[in-house]
């Protein structure tokens, strides 16, 4: 037998196997785990993003539809149906402070965990990765405290949800990350430098503030330019490698989220390059706080009525017929000169 054949052999039976055997030991250990198989898979792998987002079965049990911010939805909604198209790989979202951008970084993380586990009974197989190595997704932020603020109180709780609890229940013991045990999946906050992304599998990440991480100016390394190193480009890029090596085009997402006008040349210039087509596979979303919002949420608009405004002389729009042109078109990225507010 041939060095290459026993190999094949090796991930396609013996590991095949072995996944089974510890499978059921961990299901035999706790009790309260529901059975997972190639039925049971297929079945969750049909959900509806309306649903995985708003029943209560899944995120519904702590997302209210009411109560999320519109544009973050219609995000989702939007990067959901690219992703699941095998059309999108890298996000940069640049919104207002306080619209939404960390619960839609925990949204994200969330889906393509579920999108990895119900890929397939013997999703590993399926990926040509070897047996029961943990696959990866990375939370980074500006450091270490941030980061795991964000995995731990954004993230995490969208793991009780009573899918996770029935059949993929986070491992309490574990502190430092979310561990599901069962079938060797973890999202851990990353130090908010590259070296944190090393060894491991990384299936997708969220790099959030990553406009705000740190640039040196004259430093050694000198990353992104002569004497420069900018962090946000050297975790993009480690992380990137790893996603491509490990999957290749069925990879999970590297999400940037930032705020608007950051003034971080790598982030706005990588949003740039995808909007010019220069970086397939990539979706840029600007908003601006209102857009993020939604014109109908009644905490910002309690009134409801609406006026125009030209934001470059702030003078107000009333001419009835510039009123009717604008109320047919939509308000785009944030990029129209005439803003909606509130009488």
């Amino acid at each position: 037998m041939t060095e290459g054949v026993f190999h094949d052999f090796n991930l396609s039976v013996i590991a095949k196997q072995a996944e089974k055997v510890l499978s059921k030991y961990i299901d035999e250990k706790n009790l309260k785990v529901k059975p997972w198989d190639e039925k049971i898979c297929e079945e969750f792998s049909h959900v509806s993003l309306d649903d995985l987002l708003f029943n209560d079965y899944f995120l519904g049990f702590m997302l209210k539809k009411e109560f999320v911010y519109t544009g973050a939805i219609d995000t989702i909604y939007e990067i959901w149906d690219l992703y699941k198209k095998g059309n999108l790989k890298h996000v940069v979202l640049l919104w207002a402070i306080g619209g939404g951008k960390t619960t839609v970084n925990a949204l994200l993380q969330w889906l393509q965990w579920y999108d990895l586990v119900t890929l397939a009974y013997d999703f590993r197989n399926t990926l040509k990765l070897l047996i029961r190595k943990p696959i990866c997704q990375i939370q980074m932020s500006k450091d270490e405290t941030k980061a795991r603020r964000v995995t731990f109180e954004s993230i995490y709780p969208l793991f009780q949800c009573p899918f996770n609890r029935d059949y993929f229940p986070p491992d309490p013991r574990t502190r430092s990350r979310i561990e599901i045990t069962r079938n060797s999946t973890t999202i851990f906050p990353g130090t908010g430098v590259a070296a944190s992304a090393q060894g491991y599998d990384i299936f997708g990440a969220c790099l959030d503030e990553a406009a705000t991480m740190r640039v040196v100016q004259d430093s050694k390394y000198g990353e992104t330019s002569a004497g420069k190193y900018d962090t946000a480009f050297d975790v993009w890029n480690e992380i990137d490698q790893r996603v491509s090596s490990r999957f290749s085009d069925k990879s999970g997402m590297i999400v940037m989220i930032s705020q608007r006008k950051s003034g971080n040349e790598f982030v706005e210039n990588f949003a740039k390059r995808i909007e010019s087509g220069k970086i397939e596979r990539g979706y840029v979303k600007k908003l601006a706080f209102w857009d993020c919002v939604g014109w109908n949420n009644k905490k910002f608009f309690p009134s409801g009525d609406k006026i125009y405004m030209n934001t470059k002389n702030y003078q107000i729009i009333d001419n009835p017929k510039e009123v009717k042109e604008l109320e047919k078109r939509k308000m785009e990225n944030g990029k129209n000169s005439q803003y909606l507010s509130t009488m």
